[in-house]
């Protein structure tokens, strides 16, 4: 479209623009996200135009921190795991209930406020509520974003003492658009340092976000992402899921930092859609974090005894006919419950937490070269995430209180 605006402009035809999109998506959806969103691609048409006087798109040059709601009962075991993920508790609010935890390049704050966890309506689970995005201009960014009509959020607006703007999304969360000047005044002011140094460990960046949603705010998303930054866009794909397909699409900027998968399927009982329930509405379904060495980690979740997603032993038998993986290595993925997969770029390991009541989890990845996601291994893991949580159904209905599968046996296929 670009191209062709700018042959457009060439004409000097300075006329109205119209655009009809025959989308049965829209016509099921909201008649007003669907007519906001019209006349967003519509500026965003406009901002094609050499002198439309819009700012041109900000590249993300990295997350910098994911905000997390916790419910008190979940706070402890999540402590617990960034703890024995090589995470510190690097400083406390100075008048709120809210943790920065640390290590590497990852950024997290846990905020167990009343009125924080609140904050989208209808949600009381522990979910990531903002995310900061790192760019080179935040100022630039947020003109951008104005000029197409995005709501700005103002930090008085949610009663917050940082000073930080955001950009209010679809499902109800914030994105936080902040430089690096903005970003060491919010640690500095607000998280007074307890320890230091920030640990380096294993654990070194977030890898992705993966973002579940109803088909008319995944479109919207996708919109608001790509009009307002610069981000490539990978082939949409289709993930199996034992109760229907779900489109994935993942943007992502330039040097791999930054990767957002979004997920929405038109089947009401696959993973994305009981998600979309279960948390009131579109939302973060997990947060990938990457590390320098997958042995490292899973030897330190084993050792503090948190518990991961137990992968089925026939997993294993067909890794082991794709792939010709050492005796030993293969052997250690599968007592680790590691998931591995390999494209012309290099291999790709992953590991995943056991999801907390409300469907949340954190996944691990180590990728050498590797491009994509592991798609290959989202039947397997979804899969493994419904026999779970049948196990923790059955366990509630027989009054057993550990909800939580510690064992690392084999699981029959």
């Amino acid at each position: 479209m670009d191209k062709f605006m700018a042959m457009l402009e060439e004409t000097r035809y300075d006329g109205p623009l119209s655009h009809e999109i025959f989308n049965d998506v829209f016509r099921m959806g909201h008649s007003d996200q669907t007519a906001r969103d019209g006349l967003r691609s519509y500026h965003l048409l406009r901002s094609m135009q050499a002198d439309s006087g819009i700012p041109a798109p900000q590249p993300i040059e990295s997350v910098a921190f994911l905000e997390i709601a916790v419910e008190p009962n979940d706070l402890a075991p999540l402590r617990e795991l960034l703890s024995a993920l090589g995470m510190a508790c690097l400083g406390r609010h100075h008048t709120l209930n809210a943790e920065r935890w640390a290590a590497g390049d990852v950024n997290l704050v846990l905020n167990t406020e009343s009125s924080f966890t609140g904050r989208v309506p209808g949600r009381d689970a522990t979910a990531v509520t903002a995310i900061g995005l790192r760019v080179g201009n935040a100022y630039e960014a947020f003109k951008r974003a104005d000029k197409l009509g995005y709501e700005i959020v103002e930090p008085e607006e949610v009663g917050a003492s940082h000073r930080m703007s955001a950009l209010r999304n679809v499902d109800g969360s914030l994105s936080y658009i902040i430089d690096d000047s903005q970003l060491s005044r919010t640690w500095d002011r607000e998280f007074p340092v307890e320890r230091q140094p920030v640990p380096q460990g294993s654990l070194v960046d977030i890898d992705h976000i993966s973002v579940a949603l109803s088909y008319h705010d995944y479109l919207s998303l996708m919109l608001q992402y790509r009009a307002i930054f610069q981000l490539e866009v990978t082939p949409s794909f289709d993930v199996t899921d034992p109760r229907g397909l779900i489109q994935s699409q993942v943007l992502q900027n330039g040097n791999g930092r930054f990767r957002l998968a979004l997920n929405a399927s038109a089947s009401p009982d696959t993973a994305s859609n009981r998600f979309v329930r279960q948390y009131g509405g579109s939302g973060v379904h997990h947060i990938a974090l990457s590390t320098t060495s997958m042995r490292d980690t899973s030897t330190a979740l084993h050792q503090a005894k948190s518990p991961v997603l137990p992968i089925p032993s026939n997993y294993y038998r067909d890794l082991a006919a794709r792939f010709d993986l050492p005796a030993q290595t293969h052997a250690w993925m599968q007592e680790h419950h590691i998931l591995f997969d390999q494209d012309s770029h290099g291999d790709f390991h992953q590991l995943y937490t056991q999801p907390n009541h409300k469907a949340f989890f954190i996944e691990l990845v180590q990728r050498e070269g590797y491009q994509g996601l592991g798609a290959p291994n989202a039947f397997v893991r979804v899969t493994a995430q419904q026999r779970l949580e049948a196990d923790l159904l059955a366990s509630d209905i027989n009054g057993d209180t550990d909800n939580t599968r510690r064992d690392t046996g084999e699981r029959p296929a």
